[in-house]
């Protein structure tokens, strides 16, 4: 997931971004606003998994059911910033489909926003992305997440 809200793409991922959408805002303005991609990512395999948010401003990623999506914060960078990485990592104990927010918020001045992991050789895919290892995402589930099978694990700054 790629969204810059003009100009050149914005973070590491090979790919352009294709704006922020609702953004200009009913007054036309692209400041103080929030974006949200809830969505059913696939783990492929039980492991540890790096995970990354190129984010101006803040953002939350947390994980859970329908019922509560956060019930696990993986991570989060909670003020105002120019566009920056914070990695964070998680441990599936199995594979699966599992409930992801992603909560962006934008305070002032600039405004883009990256997901993406890292792969084993350091490469990095969006997550839904065309790049090898990119995490695939489904709008909907059609069977029973799994409970208990995410980890939240260090969060690096």
């Amino acid at each position: 997931m790629s969204c810059d809200e003009g100009g050149p793409p914005r973070g590491s991922c090979p790919r352009g971004a294709p704006g922020v959408p609702g953004i200009p805002g009913i007054n036309g303005g692209i400041d103080h606003i929030v974006g949200e991609a809830l969505t059913f990512v696939e783990v492929p395999a039980a492991g540890l998994y790096t995970m990354v948010v190129n984010s101006d401003d803040g953002f939350q990623v947390s994980v859970g059911t329908t019922n509560n999506v956060k019930s696990q914060v993986l991570g989060e960078f909670n003020g105002g910033r120019g566009s920056s990485d914070t990695q964070f990592y998680f441990e599936a104990t199995k594979a699966g489909v599992y409930l992801f927010r992603l909560l962006w918020m934008e305070g002032g001045g600039g405004a883009n926003v990256e997901w993406f992991t890292v792969n084993a050789d350091g490469t990095r895919a969006l997550v839904n992305g065309t790049q090898a290892g990119a995490l695939r995402t489904f709008l909907q589930n059609h069977g029973e997440l799994p409970r208990e099978s995410l980890k939240s694990m260090v969060h690096l700054p």
